[in-house]
């Protein structure tokens, strides 16, 4: 995409994406980093688990992290809604200890393909250790870009006294 650069990321013509919305914002999620969707999710609690952690959800055999993207930006973490919505990611992790963790969802995502004529007013954030990378103004709709490495560094060194 000619219009939206990203330090060391080669972004290719067309991206297909989804629009999960949290509290208070929109993430825009690749389609390549999205595991499942899955509705009316029921966590297990875990009184050792990090303040930004609503539990473990056990899906297709595994325990997975359910997490407030809010609580691991620094802000409030919601409370958990009747019924909630959470959208599985891959990770990076090649150790194999957190394959694929849980974001909790507002409402279910709605696809949305970025391509490089679509017109991108793309606004930089925070440093390398935020949770969101970039705004991007896509159409009429304002989305974040998060930033999955970081989230995932910071959920293995929270979890590291809690993993399943």
């Amino acid at each position: 995409m000619s219009q939206l650069t990203i330090p060391g990321v080669e972004i290719p013509d067309m991206v297909d994406c989804l629009v999960a919305e949290m509290t208070d914002e929109s993430l825009l999620l690749p389609m390549a980093a999205v595991a499942e969707v899955v509705r009316e999710v029921i966590p297990r609690e875990d009184t050792r688990a990090p303040g930004w952690m609503y539990g473990w959800l056990d899906w297709r055999g595994m325990d997975i992290p359910l997490c407030s993207f809010e609580a691991l930006s620094g802000r409030d973490m919601p409370a958990l809604p009747q019924p909630a919505h959470a959208v599985i990611l891959n990770t990076l992790d090649n150790s194999g200890q957190m394959p694929f963790f849980a974001l909790l969802m507002q409402h279910f995502p709605g696809p949305v393909r970025v391509a490089e004529d679509d017109a991108l007013q793309a606004l930089a954030l925070g440093d390398e250790e935020s949770a969101m990378m970039m705004k991007l103004v896509l159409g009429k709709q304002t989305v974040y870009i998060p930033n999955l490495e970081q989230l995932e560094a910071q959920l293995l060194q929270g979890l590291s006294g809690s993993m399943q």
